[in-house]
């Protein structure tokens, strides 16, 4: 009896342990997850109160608001503040709204704020990590020095035969999927009139800026619009992929990088990965082989590697109401060397924002175009009256010349930034000026670019789209810092120059041959879905009514 009665009072001791055991765990994990919640408090910085865990991302993480709106409610509860404070899940952020300040910390400080937060290790996903975007430091300045060359407008004005070429594919192929839905209509009954084309343009718009991408970048010929199953293209679109699993594994990168990265675990598809590196070298070896020239992000880091960098004297940095522009010159340290990651990561960087980036604008645009006719009849007017001047051709000269154009992209940026926040990481110790607040090394600092797009302090009547706000006459009225598309300072996107050219010149093509129209199937009013996606509740649907039977304006390097 004795002995029974001894295993069960240590049956009830090992029970007890086992139940301290797991409130000591519980009560670690709690104070681990808590332990920052006072962190702006200490500093004496007005914040957003953190949720259990999400800290003050909740409502996007569990899908309940978009990217854009988050951002916005993020700027609008911290209205009257400077300087602030939120939560990354656990991490602290400070947020800054104030203009003065943002033009401190991006461009005229730049030096405390060189780097961006990157929390995945570089050996672990590589043709990300060797990617400018991700560069730090020393190494960022280097590469940045050594890509601009690459998107100058000397550079700008070679490719454009190659967008633009692009661009006469994507009408060709439409008016022939119109006239094909003419001739299906004669035997069938249609939803939306025969004379109306309805596409959904994002779809149309990837396949379009591949095209582009892959020549411009690349080298290669893929003809998306008409052959969509081409390796390619799906690369691309398996790459740009943000799916449910890819998040899960970032944020898990976020506070168990070494256990990620033991795990083996991927953001970029090995195969994918694979795919791009193959790529890169065998066309690498196929142009040295052959002697073959090509103006194209694989010449230029082809040139790096071999120490022949192309010399250009202007720059590719655009100065953007002075956003873009430091008291520091950007300069290469030393020579580079570049491997095969290297290459691929650059060239994919060029590939994600001309790919993904710019068929969003594209889309966007284009919708609201269809939303708003008066808007797209002046644009239309304009695009007939220069093409006229330039003998029907869609010339390089002819394209920067239609000016209406780039007020309705910056208004469609200003409404839809392809970024619409931006972070920087304090390399070293900054003091805010005017204020006793330090900012210590390591700190993460959120820029909410779209929330100063919104405020009505800067653009009254945020919510319409008003092109008319970058007008010659009304542009130079913007306060600087308080818009920022494509970021500001020296990190502020390279290839913007690229991003817009490519649009524009699209919507030029599209403009001449096609009147653009709402369909049945276009949600309106336009809400962003709910997550990290870009694009409208319902897609981007759209329809095409073709203007002119047969074609006459054509591309052209040169008037």
């Amino acid at each position: 009896m004795g002995g029974s009665e001894d295993v069960k009072w240590l049956g009830s001791e090992v029970t007890v342990a086992l139940i301290f055991g797991l409130i000591a765990c519980l009560y670690t994990a709690y104070r681990y997850i808590t332990g920052n919640n006072d962190y702006f408090t200490k500093r004496n910085v007005p914040y957003i109160k953190p949720t259990f865990f999400f800290g003050s991302v909740k409502s996007l993480v569990l899908r309940r608001t978009s990217l854009c709106d988050h951002v916005i409610a993020v700027y609008n509860q911290l209205d009257g503040h400077k300087i602030a404070g939120m939560f990354d899940f656990l991490r602290p952020s400070y947020v800054v709204r104030d203009p003065e300040l943002i033009k401190y910390i991006t461009v005229k400080d730049f030096d405390h704020f060189v780097d961006v937060p990157i929390i995945i290790p570089e050996d672990a996903e590589p043709i990300l990590t060797k990617g400018l975007q991700s560069l730090k430091g020393q190494k960022w300045k280097d590469m940045r020095s050594t890509l601009s060359p690459a998107f100058t407008s000397s550079k700008m004005k070679i490719l454009f035969t190659v967008v633009s070429e692009t661009g006469q594919q994507l009408t060709t192929h439409l008016e022939n999927c119109y006239r094909q839905q003419q001739a299906t209509a004669k035997h069938e009954s249609m939803s939306e009139p025969s004379d109306v084309l309805s596409l959904e343009l994002k779809e149309l718009f990837t396949k379009y800026t591949n095209d582009v991408i892959a020549t411009a970048a690349f080298g290669i010929q893929c003809n998306t619009l008409e052959n969509p199953d081409n390796e390619f293209y799906k690369m691309g679109k398996e790459f740009n992929n943000i799916s449910l699993l890819r998040i899960i594994i970032f944020i898990a990168y976020s506070y168990i990088p070494k256990v990620m990265k033991m795990l083996g675990a991927r953001l970029v598809p090995k195969k994918t990965a694979d795919f791009f590196r193959t790529l890169v070298r065998e066309t690498i070896k196929f142009r040295e082989q052959e002697g073959i020239i090509r103006p194209d992000m694989i010449h230029l880091l082809m040139q790096v590697r071999q120490d022949n960098l192309w010399e250009d004297g202007s720059s590719s940095d655009v100065n953007l109401e002075s956003q873009n522009t430091s008291t520091q010159d950007i300069t290469r340290s030393t020579k580079i060397s570049l491997d095969t990651d290297d290459i691929a990561a650059q060239a994919l960087v060029f590939f994600s924002a001309g790919f993904e980036a710019v068929a969003t604008l594209l889309s966007f645009s284009t919708l609201l175009l269809a939303v708003h006719q008066d808007i797209q009849n002046q644009a239309r007017e304009e695009v007939d009256k220069v093409l006229a001047e330039h003998g029907g051709q869609v010339t390089y000269e002819a394209v920067q010349s239609i000016k209406y154009l780039d007020n309705i992209l910056s208004e469609t940026l200003r409404i839809y930034p392809p970024a619409p926040l931006i972070s920087r990481k304090c390399v070293k110790e900054y003091q805010v000026p005017g204020s006793d607040l330090k900012i210590e090394k390591d700190s993460s600092v959120m820029v909410p670019i779209v929330g100063l797009h919104y405020d009505s302090n800067y653009f009254p009547n945020p919510e319409t789209f008003n092109p008319d706000r970058f007008s010659e006459d009304n542009k130079h009225s913007i306060q600087p810092f308080t818009y920022m598309p494509f970021g500001s300072g020296p990190r502020h996107c390279i290839a913007n120059r690229f991003a817009l050219m490519e649009t524009k010149t699209a919507l030029v093509h599209l403009l001449s041959h096609f009147e653009l129209h709402t369909t049945s199937k276009t949600q309106l009013p336009l809400r962003l879905v709910k997550g990290l996606k870009m694009a409208p509740e319902g897609d981007f649907w759209c329809g095409f009514k073709l203007r002119k039977p047969i074609s006459n304006v054509t591309s052209s390097e040169h008037d």
